[in-house]
């Protein structure tokens, strides 16, 4: 439980901090560039994670960088609804976007949980 939790820390770090870098990033890359880079720097995490999945280092990396890019993308979509919808719908406008992404966050949820199921040996400890 230890190690999950820490392995976990570089991903919650880089998440929080992400929206005090998105700024910076879209003043260095341009605003219309912000979700592609933090695009790239999920799929980045995929790359990583698929060449040292036998290295907890590796983990730790991925997490960091997919802190990074989904924090990034949470922040600029936020920041993308509130400079386009008209003032009076923000909130509401922002609430459906929380909805939504919990709802892709359980289905997401589910089917993982569906595939490991699906492919785990019966009587498997792991």
């Amino acid at each position: 439980m230890l190690v999950a939790g820490l392995v976990l820390l570089p991903f919650s770090v880089a998440g929080v901090t992400s929206s005090q870098v998105l700024p910076a990033l879209a003043r260095l890359v341009g605003r219309r560039w912000v979700l592609p880079v933090a695009s790239a720097s999920l799929g980045t995490a995929m790359v990583v994670i698929i060449v040292g999945r036998t290295h907890l280092w590796a983990f730790f990396v991925v997490l960091g960088v997919a802190g990074l890019g989904s924090g990034l993308v949470f922040a600029a979509v936020a920041r993308l609804i509130t400079r386009t919808v008209p003032a009076r719908e923000t909130g509401s406008a922002l609430g459906l976007n929380q909805v939504v992404r919990q709802i892709g966050f359980s289905v997401g949820s589910a089917v993982g949980g569906a595939t490991l199921a699906a492919h785990t040996p019966p009587g498997a400890g792991l």
